[in-house]
């Protein structure tokens, strides 16, 4: 009976030792892939620290704390000079400038990814743990589609127009790739005014939605102003072709075009060499690039989009709220600072036209003109 009794109290004192602090976590060792370059991986063996379901229950109940750090890293076929991820990676720095929640972020432009290499560039950054939003070009889509399923705790953005797959209440949020829909009808109302040839063109790289609806924005805002203009329309079948871009570019200014919206790189170089013609830039404010040429840039501002998924992800992190992405593309009109339109080159401008395009821009922004999205591929006239 006394060794019974004696054995009841060993028993007690254990647990009481039990509750009163964690054991010593256990150390065991793990296998853990980082990206070294932009294609190049190796795995290293770290030790981590396995907390037994205890401890993992009293850290939940404790609260997380606030993060002071983000790593988001954007995944493309674009080289990082072409339009796209140079309105990307301005938007970030701007966002990194501000310190938004207070975090430390670092931004990574993984360019040049060529699509049977999507999923595996992918999954090694998700796999690395050091990465919180992963984000994909508009032509990304079945591999995002694999990814979000993959990796169920891994934040992924995707940008496109259409999104057929887009699967609601995931870890994948769908952001709309018509960033500067109203911003390229305010670059066709401007040169619905400059032509003086009434020809107008647009040199784009293929026939998608990303490259469609701000073409379609460019041509209603030419023909606001302007019904009777003619528009050329090329497709250089690249995402990055400067030469076939300046040959498209030549082949229209010798058809009488005198203004190009040019979606792609290279119609700038073609049209500094014709005296009289002009250019509107693309998704950042390309004067810089041709300041006797270019008359403005609609501007892409991915700022509110990128704060959005850092909020998501913060929700998550912090407070353990589950990734659940909207039904819908996600998307900021110019009213929201999603676009804007770029600076208006005085030199080559006359103000009364300067005026007319911030008149037009403000009834956008007070919402008595709404610029319709339209996807239909064009065709020239």
């Amino acid at each position: 009976m006394k060794l019974t009794n004696m054995l009841i109290v060993l028993f007690v004192v254990a647990m009481l030792v039990a509750a009163c602090g964690p054991s010593e976590p256990e150390v065991v060792e793990k296998e853990v892939t980082r990206v070294v370059k932009e294609t190049v991986v190796e795995t290293v063996i770290v030790e981590v620290e396995v907390k037994t379901e205890t401890e993992a229950e009293a850290g939940a109940e404790a609260g997380a704390e606030e993060p002071t750090e983000l790593t988001m890293v954007a995944i493309s076929p674009n080289t990082a000079e072409d339009p796209w991820p140079q309105a990307l990676m301005q938007s970030a720095d701007r966002v990194i400038e501000e310190k938004y929640r207070g975090l430390d972020m670092n931004f990574e432009y993984v360019e040049n990814v060529q699509f049977p290499d999507v999923e595996r560039v992918g999954r090694e950054y998700a796999k690395s743990g050091e990465v919180d939003i992963l984000w994909f070009h508009t032509s990304y889509l079945d591999a995002v589609s694999v990814l979000r399923e993959e990796f169920p705790d891994q934040l992924i953005s995707i940008t496109s127009s259409v999104y057929d797959d887009h699967k609601a209440g995931s870890n994948q949020y769908w952001m709309n790739a018509g960033p500067v829909l109203e911003s390229s009808y305010l670059g066709g109302v401007l040169a619905g005014l400059m032509t003086e040839s009434n020809t107008v063109g647009v040199v784009a790289a293929y026939p998608v939605d990303s490259q469609t609806m701000p073409m379609n924005a460019y041509i209603d805002g030419v023909r606001s102003v302007n019904p009777d203009a003619e528009v050329k329309v090329s497709f250089i079948e690249s995402w990055y072709d400067p030469a076939k871009a300046r040959e498209a570019a030549e082949t229209q200014i010798n058809a009488g075009t005198d203004v190009l919206f040019s979606i792609v790189f290279g119609p700038f170089e073609a049209a500094t060499k014709h005296p009289g013609v002009s250019g509107i830039g693309f998704l950042v404010d390309q004067i810089y690039l041709a300041p006797e040429v270019v008359l403005t840039s609609p501007i892409a501002k991915w700022d509110p989009r990128i704060k959005f998924l850092i909020d998501e992800w913060w929700e998550h992190k912090v407070n353990g709220t589950p990734y659940s992405s909207p039904a819908e593309a996600i998307q900021f009109t110019m009213a929201d600072g999603g676009n804007e339109i770029g600076p208006i080159n005085e030199d080559l401008v006359p103000q009364e036209f300067i005026d007319q395009v911030m008149d037009i821009r403000q009834q956008i922004l007070d919402g008595e003109l709404v610029v319709q999205a339209r996807f239909e591929i064009p065709e020239s006239d």
